[in-house]
Parts: structure tokens; sequence; C-alpha cells
């Protein structure tokens, strides 16, 4: 007949491998707390406005994308 009880050395290997992970865990979590808020606003405007001489497709007067004149 096995033993199916687990010592009392494997059931404190297991707790001090399962309280160093969460201690890992919680660390990750403060750091991550730490950083700044994401910025979500999606209306937010962050690049530069077209140049007059340029349109949404970014073609230039004149010019097609590879930049010769047509």
């Amino acid at each position: 007949m096995t033993d199916q009880h687990s010592t009392h050395s494997e059931c404190v290997t297991w707790y001090d491998e399962l309280a160093g992970k969460s201690r890992k865990a919680l660390a990750r979590s403060w750091e991550a707390l730490k950083l700044p808020k994401p910025d979500t606003f999606l209306g937010r405007k962050i690049h530069e406005p077209f140049r007059e001489s340029e349109n949404a497709n970014n073609i230039s007067e004149g010019r097609n994308l590879d930049g010769v004149k047509s």
C-alpha cells in the first residue's frame, strides 16, 4: 500500500514555493500600479497636421506616391 499523504517537509516546500510566487506577482503588480495611466481618449490628435500643399493621401502637388512628377 502506498502512502498518499504528503510529508510535512513536502507541504512546507510547497508552501514556500507558493509564497515566493505570490511575492513575485505582488511585486510585479506594484510596479504596474506605479506606471502612468494610459491615454485612451480616441479623439486626441497626436500627429502633425498636413501641410497645405499635401492632402490626406500624402500626395504633394504634381507628384505621385513615389515622389516622381506626373
